[in-house]
């Protein structure tokens, strides 16, 4: 059949949403499958929130996963959960030198995208935190930035969340000015309205933090009192619960 020009102005519409419908299903379906991946993780996550074992494998295959997704979609989610895998990783390879550090970076490389992709994050801040403390080896100014970031973007927390971010600032007493230190008194006179016997908890975990949690506390009436009480009382945790 010969193309007349009326021809082909009724067969150019049609033509074009071919064209874009098969652009779309080209662009869809490796997006599919990176949902399909990421569906098929979701377990692996629930189980490290949970504190379940989960085989280095299953990490390695959440971690694929998540930079197929995010070769797609750039997410905040599939960041954290991406930053998550690669520092349990890190964990495991604690005192094997190179390789934990690769994995440590990787990690903190991981939580700065998902930061910048949604900033107002505290938890995502503290896990900054922290993860910059086991690359460093000590405290660090920017750990402690990190962290001070997380108290003011969300100072009202989990009583647990709320323990483990203080105990990761107060090891950074030293590095923080009279004004920062202001602002974890703050947090710390929060915290023992909220959950006053984590907090005692904590001192008794870390002896070396009862002198800025007392001073702390001095403003607030009959509570250095309460306070040394509830230690008496205090259950103390293990090192590593103190992690994101």
């Amino acid at each position: 059949m010969r193309c007349t020009p009326g021809l082909l102005r009724r067969c150019w519409p049609a033509g074009l949403a071919l064209l874009l419908g098969g652009l779309i299903l080209w662009l869809a379906v490796p997006r599919a499958v990176a949902s399909a991946w990421l569906a098929l993780r979701d377990p692996v996550i629930q189980r490290l929130d949970a504190g379940e074992p989960v085989a280095p494998a299953e990490l390695v295959a959440l971690i694929a996963s998540r930079e197929l997704a995010l070769g797609w979609v750039e997410e905040r989610e599939t960041q954290d959960q991406r930053a998550t895998a690669l520092a349990e990783l890190a964990l495991r390879e604690r005192r094997q030198g190179a390789a934990e550090r690769v994995m440590l970076e990787r990690a903190i490389g991981a939580t700065r995208a998902g930061l910048a992709l949604a900033p107002a994050d505290p938890r995502n801040w503290l896990q900054l935190g922290y993860l910059l403390v086991l690359l460093e080896g000590e405290p660090n100014r920017a750990a402690a930035e990190a962290l001070l970031l997380s108290m003011r973007i969300g100072p009202f927390q989990a009583p647990d969340l709320l323990r483990r971010r203080l105990f990761w600032a107060l090891a950074h007493w030293t590095l923080y000015d009279e004004a920062e230190r202001r602002q974890l008194g703050e947090q710390i006179r929060l915290a023992w309205r909220v959950a006053p016997g984590a907090l005692a908890d904590l001192a008794l975990d870390a002896p070396e933090l009862l002198v800025p949690i007392a001073a702390a506390l001095d403003s607030v009436a009959g509570a250095q009192e309460q306070f040394i009480a509830a230690i008496a009382f205090a259950t103390p945790l293990p090192i590593g619960r103190h992690g994101p």
